[in-house]
């Protein structure tokens, strides 16, 4: 079967998981790092789906920090992850995180 996701944020999710679109540490350059350690190289996740069973956070709250590695999929040039909610230990609401200006 040949296909492809056309809403990704429509993805059914298990119950406990988050899917979430992965943004990269990049260089002052704007190159992203390369690393060998995937999870090393997460600037921040943003969650796109959420699990039935998930209360506590909202689509669109940011994942500061998980433990563990990720294991990352790509669609049409973003990164994503599903991402067990127990391992992500600093989640905070959009209103909460201010971007870094680069100079």
């Amino acid at each position: 079967m040949n296909g492809k996701i056309k809403d990704i944020s429509k993805t059914i999710v298990r119950g406990d998981m988050l899917l979430c679109e992965v943004y990269e540490k990049k260089t002052l350059s704007g190159l992203i790092l390369p690393e060998a350690n995937k999870s090393l190289n997460v600037d921040k996740m943003v969650i796109i789906a959420k699990g039935k069973d998930i209360v506590d956070v909202e689509v669109g709250d940011i994942v500061l920090h998980a433990d563990g590695k990720l294991a990352t999929f790509d669609i049409e040039g973003k990164s994503y992850t599903n991402i067990p909610r127990y391992i992500c230990t600093m989640i905070v609401r959009p209103d909460n995180f201010e971007e870094e200006k680069e100079s």
